[in-house]
């Protein structure tokens, strides 16, 4: 019986470590994170749940100890934390638009089509939604995680996590997730997730008295991943109950990926603007209490007078006109605070402070420069703060790129593996690849149909017309297996992230000095090769530099009537082939 009792508690897939040992670890984790005091943080906010709790208040205006001081007067907040983290989230802003896919071989248009369809169903799964997220929550926070559960990428809360704060990336720290439910959200996706011994768990908290996790308020499941060698188990990711129930377990590689704003040494979070202001949004605070306060008094009218019988109410018990004999004169009481100027002072000196700290200085946000202010300032200013965002763009965006490829593409093509149809004016767009795809589905439909050459030249135009309407509404057939072997032969680049605008510019510069001295070199195949190769490592499509292959009218005519006649060719005018020429030059 205690044999069969012990094997019970023994942790699945494991026969050293039982599930008593398996919670307690978790429980040790989450105690860890949430008592440490970290040094480089903030005096305020010693431990990592005080300074993210610090942050979403300081985003909402709301002071970390009450709304009211010591007398009950509500107290106001002067919030500077708020404006940096939207303009950083404006300059970091970028769309599934901006993702572009190169190809690193001669298969353009299958990469193309791709781009396309990759474009598209990022939008339907609500991709562009969560670059929008991550460029809000990065500069906030200082850090972003996201994971990858079946297929469905997620940005994570920080303050649902519990990880070793000072672990020098998240691979190397244990990682628990904490995820909070009604009673009947938590039947819901229970069920849907497929947990085990879900029935087990009791949804009523205050039932529980004990156990091995923390007294809760709500139904609450953790998440806890491992990295390997920590546990003595070949599993090493466990979803538990609050009440002491294991519902899943497997073996996982890690699926979060993060990314720091600013780096701090001996932490392992990052840190953002809302904290790098902690001081300034402080002091900011203390001087609008301050000034709040000296309003409150000097809006008041008080009087004195020596004259102990005169006992009126002056601003209640009398009228406009009223004469006061009095025995003593009435004056008013000097309340008038006389420090205003000072205030104003020490706000304009915080706050510039502040925003140059975090670059949300005047030529970013679009406001006016102080007057007096030179020229060559504003650029300066300007360029810097450019580059600063470039650069957290960039780590950004090789972020996002790393997403996509270990999580977005394998989901992608998993969904677009088998044939499937893709509707033309889905992918019909302004740019000169969409209008070059479109005329090659044209004449490969109009070549398709053997028509022959001897239709005149207004029929042609009215056949590739009727061609071009029946296009527009049609569906391409994409063949099962059509992107399968092209993941080694393309890069994404981002916004201009691995090619940027200068370097593109100057490859166009370069490429139209070259064709203006020498025209002949688009005619030599070698030479066309050797240009196409450059353009395609700038990031341009060379297709879109090549002429289109549709016959014009005017060759089909010619081509007419050449072949018009018997087999003896009739005679031809001298002046003909010199009037052809003409037309041909022009």
């Amino acid at each position: 019986m205690a044999e069969t009792r012990q094997k019970l508690l023994m942790v699945p897939g494991s026969s050293t470590l039982t599930q008593d040992e398996l919670f307690k670890a978790v429980q040790s984790e989450i105690d860890t994170c949430e008592t440490t005091k970290v040094p480089v943080n903030p005096g305020i906010t010693p431990t990592e749940q005080h300074r993210l709790d610090l942050i979403d208040n300081y985003m909402v205006s709301k002071f970390r100890d009450g709304e009211v001081d010591s007398l009950g007067n509500q107290m106001v907040f002067y919030n500077i934390s708020s404006f940096p983290v939207e303009v950083a989230s404006k300059m970091l802003d970028f769309d599934t638009k901006d993702i572009a896919l190169i190809a690193q071989d001669e298969r353009y248009w299958e990469t193309w089509l791709m781009e396309k369809e990759l474009r598209m169903w990022m939008k339907e799964n609500k991709f562009g939604k969560l670059l929008n997220e991550l460029a809000f929550r990065l500069p906030r926070d200082g850090h972003v995680i996201l994971k990858n559960i079946d297929g469905v990428v997620e940005l994570v809360p920080l303050k649902n996590l519990r990880m070793r704060t000072t672990a020098l990336d998240i691979s190397d720290t244990p990682i628990i997730e904490k995820f909070e439910y009604a009673a009947d959200e938590f039947v819901v996706e229970a069920q849907d997730r497929g947990w085990e011994n879900w029935e087990k768990v009791e949804l009523n908290p205050d039932k529980v008295t004990t156990g091995y996790f923390n007294k809760v308020d709500k139904v609450t499941v953790f998440g806890a991943w491992f990295p390997k060698g920590f546990l003595d188990t070949d599993d090493n990711y466990f979803i538990l109950s609050y009440d002491g129930h294991v519902l899943a377990h497997s073996e996982q590689e890690l699926f979060y990926k993060g990314i720091p704003w600013e780096e701090l040494k001996g932490r392992l979070l990052g840190r953002g603007f809302v904290e790098k202001l902690f001081n300034e949004q402080i002091y900011l605070n203390r001087i609008a209490n301050y000034k709040s306060d000296g309003l409150n008094w000097s809006s008041k009218h008080w009087f004195q007078t020596r004259d102990v019988s005169f006992k009126t109410n002056l601003l209640g018990e009398s009228d406009n006109g009223d004469v006061f004999v009095t025995n003593d004169p009435i004056e008013p009481v000097k309340v008038e605070d006389r420090n205003l100027s000072f205030y104003a002072q020490e706000e304009q000196r915080w706050e510039q402070q502040a925003m140059s700290r975090v670059f949300a200085t005047e030529p970013i946000t679009g406001g006016r420069a102080p007057a007096g202010t030179p020229l060559g300032s504003t650029i300066l200013q300007a360029r810097m703060a450019t580059g600063f965002f470039d650069q957290k763009k960039e780590e950004l965006a090789m972020l996002v790129k790393e997403i996509i490829w270990d999580w977005v593409m394998p989901e992608f093509k998993k969904d677009k593996k088998g044939q499937h149809s893709l509707m033309v004016k889905n992918i019909m767009t302004s740019d000169k690849g969409a209008e070059k795809f479109f005329n090659l589905q044209v004449n490969y439909r109009i070549n398709k149909q053997k028509l022959g050459k001897f239709l005149p030249p207004e029929m042609w135009e009215l056949k590739r017309a009727l061609e071009v309407e029946k296009l527009k509404n049609s569906k391409i057939e994409i063949p099962k297996g059509f992107y399968d072997d092209l993941k080694l032969k393309m890069e994404i680049d981002i916004v201009g992230e691995s090619i940027d605008t200068a370097s593109k510019l100057t490859t166009l510069q370069t490429l139209f000095q070259i064709i203006g001295s020498n025209p002949a070199v688009m005619q030599n195949k070698t030479t066309k090769s050797i240009l196409f190769k450059m353009l395609n490592l700038a990031g341009f499509n060379p297709k879109d530099f090549e002429d289109e292959d549709e016959p014009t009218v005017q060759e089909v005519s010619q081509q007419t009537q050449a072949q018009r006649g018997g087999s003896i060719a009739a005679p031809v005018a001298p002046t003909t082939p010199q009037q052809v020429t003409e037309q041909q030059t022009i």
